[in-house]
């Protein structure tokens, strides 16, 4: 499976005066940045990944560096549909979780401990809700995963929260959206 992630990166935190830069030049070192300072989530986040452009997604984004400051407009809803992307998760999960054992958490952590099977079982859903419960926390407390398709590098966080898109909005200049192909 293929996902696309949208790396946020602070242009600030990768050069101290980009208009010394071609634009060439400023996007292989904001993709380098945005490279180096994720590979260490090989492979846990990913197994394989296409750095150099977006790969499945070349067709859209013809080169894998986006910057704010190009089309304000256009950066905000690339972010505006990662939140909407990690919302929609949570809410399959939740959906799912519910029609195996509802939503009292309680009940649900009673059932998991008394599980009499392993993992490997194909009889037992637990492994499945187990898995559930951790999608679910792990996209709200922005650990970075497979399917949260999103890190901002600056926050070393995978939730996008208002503030920081207040931030963009105020200095479009200082951010860039890096586009990997992930594949898990």
């Amino acid at each position: 499976m293929h996902l696309l992630h949208k790396l946020l990166v602070y242009i600030p935190d990768v050069i101290s005066a980009p208009e010394r830069y071609t634009r060439k030049d400023l996007i292989n070192e904001i993709r380098l940045y945005a490279d180096i300072n994720t590979e260490d989530f090989c492979p846990m986040v990913f197994r394989y990944r296409e750095t150099e452009n977006a790969g499945d997604w070349s067709t859209l984004y013809p080169t894998n560096v986006l910057f704010s400051k190009d089309d304000s407009a256009r950066f905000l809803r690339e972010l505006t549909a990662a939140v909407e992307q990690q919302q929609k998760g949570i809410q399959s999960t939740l959906s799912h979780l519910k029609k195996m054992l509802g939503t009292d958490l309680e009940e649900i952590i009673s059932g998991l401990e008394k599980q009499q099977s392993g993992y490997r079982s194909p009889k037992t859903c637990c492994r499945k809700t187990a898995d559930c419960l951790y999608q679910i926390a792990a996209l709200l407390n922005g650990t970075y995963t497979f399917h949260s398709c999103f890190y901002n590098l600056n926050d070393h966080t995978a939730r996008l929260y208002p503030d920081v898109l207040t931030e963009i909005e105020k200095s479009p200049a200082d951010w860039a959206l890096v586009l990997f192909d992930y594949s898990d």
